[in-house]
């Protein structure tokens, strides 16, 4: 009962990966989804019933393959990198009709940012946040004013230059703009895309712009690695799945941030992720707590390299 689900679960994973969003979301949980192969397997072993153990074992073989991806994440931070500049990034999902702005703009304020990312930034989110005086630092905006889930605000320390918007069935899926960091051009890219459980069929439109629309920004060696993360044929928006399958470098050690607001369950699935190009090491990240929010707040502190900065 156990193990026949999972094998075929495990089979479809390798030949059907995303095809429907019903295996999006079994994706999202492999860490925890074949977890029961793993007692069956020393029942069956104790017991010698060997059928099931061989069974059960390479269904657990599978779960590990899946899984161990995930684990070596983070990666010794190389000395130049700590001496280096340092770009604080936040990633915030304000969540549309959060009760609590107040208390997350209040966390967006101890985190000091030097740029922050803010999608589901309606109008009256962002009263709330200024209220709060969290963005006061941040006086550079790029603001997508809507009152829909699809707002997003780009706030930053400094200039920020080349701005653009790419939209996807009459939705903003991406804001990109140039960071002008001591000199440095950074070019920054913030996707919010409809989930796939949403709607698949704009899910692959809104993340075949995106793949269009960060590929000329990547270094032409680095192309693979875009294509790995952003496709084919689609992308999730939370992990364990072959396209947000992380690099060893830079290393992105990502906590779990969602769902962040359904209590007492905890946050589970990573949802939100900060991707960068080789040029850029990745010295620290963390999860915050969203207060109100479906999604923790990320944040990363990218080292800004000293030399043919991209």
């Amino acid at each position: 009962m156990a193990v026949v689900p999972l094998a075929l679960l495990a089979g479809v994973r390798l030949v059907a990966w995303e095809a429907r969003p019903v295996l999006v979301a079994l994706n999202s949980f492999t860490a925890f989804t074949f977890l029961p192969v793993w007692p069956v397997a020393v029942v069956a072993g104790s017991f010698r019933c060997w059928a099931l153990l061989v069974a059960a074992g390479l269904v657990a073989v599978a779960h590990v393959g899946f899984v161990a991806p995930e684990l070596p994440a983070a990666e010794p931070v190389p000395a130049a990198a700590r001496a280096a500049l340092r770009c604080r990034v936040l990633s915030a999902s304000l969540f549309v009709g959060n009760p609590a702005i107040g208390s997350y703009a209040a966390e967006m304020h101890r985190l000091r940012p030097d740029v922050a990312v803010l999608s589901e930034a309606t109008p009256a989110l962002i009263g709330g946040v200024e209220r709060a005086r969290a963005l006061t630092d941040l006086p550079h905006r790029m603001t997508v004013d809507r009152t829909d889930p699809f707002a997003m605000v780009v706030a930053s320390r400094w200039p920020l230059t080349e701005r653009e918007v790419v939209v996807v069935r009459s939705r903003p899926v991406l804001v990109k703009a140039t960071v002008e960091v001591a000199g440095h051009r950074l070019r920054l890219f913030g996707v919010h895309v409809v989930s796939p459980e949403s709607g698949r069929y704009e899910w692959v439109q809104g993340m075949a712009a995106v793949r269009a629309a960060v590929a000329p920004s990547v270094p032409g060696r680095a192309r693979w690695g875009l294509q790995r993360h952003l496709g084919p044929p689609i992308v999730p928006r939370a992990p364990r799945h072959r396209s947000h399958r992380r690099r060893r470098r830079p290393q992105k050690a990502l906590g779990d941030d969602g769902p962040a607001n359904r209590r007492p369950i905890p946050p589970l699935v990573r949802i939100d992720h900060v991707l960068t190009t080789r040029e850029l090491v990745v010295t620290h990240i963390a999860a915050g707590h969203g207060p109100g929010s479906d999604h923790r707040p990320l944040v990363a502190d990218p080292a800004i390299p000293a030399a043919s900065p991209r």
